[in-house]
């Protein structure tokens, strides 16, 4: 089989054994496991050691000389140029895999055999088509974007010759705008059964793929192959970026030692190590002014969810890098942000960073050497508005694993922002996680319906209404909207027919929508809710205050008053019961209560 390979400067080859990073802890929960994590090496303090499957070295990229962007620590974006070289480049010898220098024939290669050629023909994309997009895979679940170096060809590769060494020790070889790539791509005939080798970032990042590769039917056969191509330059483009192999090799993962010739996926592997480096797609968004906005309406995106994101511990020691959201809904309703850990094992054996995973890593069962993606940090879901105040919080802290939904209304035009965040997460590890935003209408009450109109009659035996909520019925649809924290009146008027003696009532409350099942008084009436359930709230109950009448013909209406109002967003409903006449109750009208940002 076709090995894949990297390629280290001689002096750091005695740096590929890694080692467990001092500090990390067992977290003991029942029946989870939260592993050790084996990615050490980009602790400045603890540069060797054993690696974990979904490996890494310290060699991300942290300042590409062709864009000059400083990336002073794990987890941050990049974007790194990439290129071809010319045919001609002199590629160095390099001990197992090229004898002598050799001067590279990759676009020749490319031009005779590739499906296409290098710009594409016909149906054929094409070899600058296929490696954009293949390194556009790596692109889209971390914080790396990648752009091909041809500002001034013409889509061809921007490149002048020289000695494609990594960059190790000729400053020349960097990369440099408009001239030559961060990462160069050549080709040679290689002496081995490797499909290629790559240079980690602190050596240059430069790729060498076998142009003379003889397997899987002959020479040419293997160029035509566009699975094995695609996971040949994915594979190298890990390292590329400071990635190592992981084990046991059962082709599922990109970055195994051992090529593959049919198409294998981007695995958990491969994400956590590239995200740990680079951080996820959406890296750009942890303050309020660089949010990631989405947008939402209940008349069109009603849902919008994000998957492969990740939050991670950077330095200095503890500090945490918070993902932020605004969300901006067009139309009033009500949004509902859910917060899930992804799922997914990994294996936590020691193994080798050279060779062939030997000896072998197995985690083909449960057992103390399988982690679980999402027990990694406890994760919490916090709203804020638009000075950063704290308005609702669903923090963590049940345990690992577990999944976090907020629900809060939003009002037409405005916006709000969701932070995500770890409580408990070791340094320089990442929690991965799927977010979903989704709005549906206000509840409102239908025409005609008892919560509509109640069933409090006036002299013509029409329906009327008796609460209100500072000084509002809520009109048609029956809600009332009141900013959090300022003060909010419930008044209760006196029926109409009852002119002369006090009108008692009761008036309770529930927090949400109602349910779609009303509750039954009997001959009083039917409410929205049952007014006597566990979770009901009884605002005010006039019957036991004898000798106080509170709706009466002298002071026909009652105002309960909160001075603060509410200090979170939600919903709630209103509704009571009231005496229509001296010794006759009737239910009456409900409101729904929007408390909003």
């Amino acid at each position: 089989m076709t090995k894949y390979s990297d390629r280290l400067p001689l002096t750091l080859l005695s740096l590929v054994a890694l080692g467990p990073l001092a500090g990390a802890q067992l977290k003991s929960l029942p029946t989870e496991i939260r592993c050790p994590v084996d990615q050490p090496s980009i602790h400045p303090s603890n540069p060797s050691g054993s690696n974990a499957e979904f490996n890494f070295l310290n060699y991300q990229w942290t300042q590409p000389l062709a864009t000059s962007q400083a990336i002073p620590v794990p987890g941050q974006p990049a974007t790194i140029t990439w290129g071809l070289v010319l045919d001609g480049t002199t590629i160095p010898a390099s001990p197992n895999f090229l004898p002598s220098p050799f001067p590279s024939n990759l676009r020749a290669r490319v031009n005779a055999f590739y499906p296409g050629g290098m710009s594409g023909s016909g149906q054929q994309p094409g070899f600058i088509a296929d490696v954009t997009g293949w390194m556009n895979e790596w692109a889209a679940v971390s914080g790396v974007t990648f752009t091909h170096e041809t500002s001034t060809n013409g889509g061809v590769s921007n490149d002048d010759g020289l000695t494609m060494d990594g960059g190790a020790g000729a400053l020349g070889a960097a990369g440099f705008f408009g001239t030559r790539a961060d990462i160069r791509i050549g080709g040679a005939n290689l002496t081995s059964t490797t499909g290629g080798f790559a240079y980690f970032p602190i050596a240059g990042g430069d790729i060498v793929l076998n142009t003379s590769l003889t397997l899987l039917g002959g020479g040419t056969a293997l160029w035509t192959n566009r699975a094995f191509m695609r996971n040949l330059i994915r594979h190298e483009v890990g390292h590329s970026l400071g990635l190592g192999h992981v084990c046991p090799i059962n082709a599922t993962k990109v970055m195994e030692p051992i090529a593959q010739p049919t198409n294998v996926d981007l695995s958990l592997d491969d994400r956590l190590g590239v995200q740990t480096l680079y951080g996820d797609a959406f890296e750009n968004d942890d303050t309020l002014g660089t949010a990631n906005v989405i947008s939402l309406s209940t008349t069109g995106t009603t849902s919008v969810t994000q998957t492969n994101r990740s939050i991670n511990k950077v330095i200095p020691a503890g500090s945490t890098d918070p993902d932020l959201f605004s969300i901006l809904a067009s139309t009033p309703g009500i949004v509902t942000v859910t917060i899930s850990p992804a799922a997914g094992s990994y294996c936590a054996l020691p193994q080798p960073q050279q060779g062939n995973c030997t000896p072998v890593c197995e985690c083909t069962t449960p057992s103390s050497a399988t982690c679980y993606s999402n027990r990694w940090g406890d994760l919490t879901l916090t709203t804020v508005d638009s000075t950063g105040a704290v308005r609702l919080s669903n923090v963590g802290g049940l345990g690992f694993g577990e999944m976090h939904d907020i629900v809060f209304p939003a009002p037409g035009a405005a916006s709000a922002t969701v932070s995500v965040d770890t409580t408990s997460i070791d340094l320089f590890l990442l929690q991965a996680y799927d977010i979903t935003f989704s709005i549906a209408p206000l509840p409102t009450f239908p025409t005609g319906s008892i919560c509509q109109d109640g069933a409090v009659l006036d002299a013509s035996g029409a329906l009327e209404d008796t609460i209100f909520i500072n000084g509002s019925n809520g009109g048609t649809a029956r809600r009332v909207d009141v900013p959090i924290n300022t003060p909010l009146s419930l008044l209760v008027q006196r029926p109409s027919q009852n002119t002369t003696a006090p009108a008692g009532f009761v008036i309770a409350a529930i927090g949400g929508a109602p349910g779609p099942t009303p509750f039954s008084l009997g001959a009083i009436g039917t409410l929205c809710f049952d007014p006597f359930g566990a979770s009901t709230l009884q605002v005010a109950d006039t019957f036991g205050t004898l000798g106080r009448p509170n709706a009466s013909a002298a002071n026909p209406i009652y105002t309960l008053s909160v001075p603060n109002g509410f200090s979170g967003p939600g919903i709630v409903t209103v509704q009571g019961v009231i005496e229509e006449t001296p010794g006759s109750l009737k239910v009456t009208n409900a409101i729904i209560l929007n408390v909003i940002n």
